[in-house]
This record gives structure tokens, sequence and C-alpha cells, in this order.
């Protein structure tokens, strides 16, 4: 059976007022159709988005996939336990072409053509990976 052709996705142009800002390497964008919505946006976007990086960031060894202990079983947060499963989801439903996240960089496997990964955090010691 033969690959689907690609289609392309029209996007539509934004409408009304944009605030953007760098994060995590990229560019964030909140749109909105009321302008005195968008600072109450922001807040609440980086309201959420400090909490993922505080539960799972790689980068900081306080954050709570970092100062998991290492050998055994222990409780994890909500959010934390929301991120690693979407991200099982999402490298169940893509066949591993999304990887779950562990604590550490991935990198591309030369002999497998997957992604494998680093499990140390920014604190230099190692990390649990996720139960699939």
């Amino acid at each position: 059976m033969g690959a689907q052709p690609v289609v392309p996705v029209s996007i539509p142009p934004l409408r009304g007022p944009v605030y953007e800002w760098a994060l995590w390497s990229t560019t964030m964008r909140v749109v909105t159709d009321d302008p005195h919505a968008l600072p109450s946006a922001r807040r609440l976007i980086d309201g959420e988005l400090a909490q993922v990086e505080l539960a799972a960031s790689p980068f900081r060894p306080d954050s709570e996939i970092c100062t998991l202990p290492a050998g055994r079983r222990t409780r994890i947060s909500p959010t934390l336990t929301l991120i690693l499963a979407a991200a099982v989801r999402g490298a169940r439903e893509t066949g591993g072409a999304v990887t779950r996240p562990s604590a550490g960089r991935s990198r591309p496997s030369a002999t497998t053509g997957t992604s494998t990964t680093s499990r140390r955090c920014a604190a230099g010691r190692a990390s649990p990976t996720p139960l699939p």
C-alpha cells in the first residue's frame, strides 16, 4: 500500500490583536478579538507554561522530572501525569515518530533511525524514564 499524498492545509491569516513573545526556542502567539483581553490571555498562558516547565523541564534542576528519585516508584503531580500521558499517546499514534520525553535531549540514532535520549537533567544526575 503506497503512501497517501500530502494535502496542503490552508491556514487563515491572523485577525484581531496579536501578542508574540519568544519562549522555549520558538515564537508564542496569542490572538484575540478583544485587545483588552491580551494581557489576561498572556498571564493565563504564562501561568500554564510555567507549570509545564516546572514539571517537565530537563534544563531546570528544580523541575519535578529532574528531582524524581531514580530506581523506585513515586507519585507524580497531575501536570507531569498529563504531560507524560500525552507524550506516550503521541508516540503510539505516530508509530514512534514522536517519542516520549525523558529528562534530556533527544538525538537521532544512526543505526535505527529513531530517537535516543540522554537521560541526564541539568543537575547532572540520572532521571527515570517513564513507563510505556
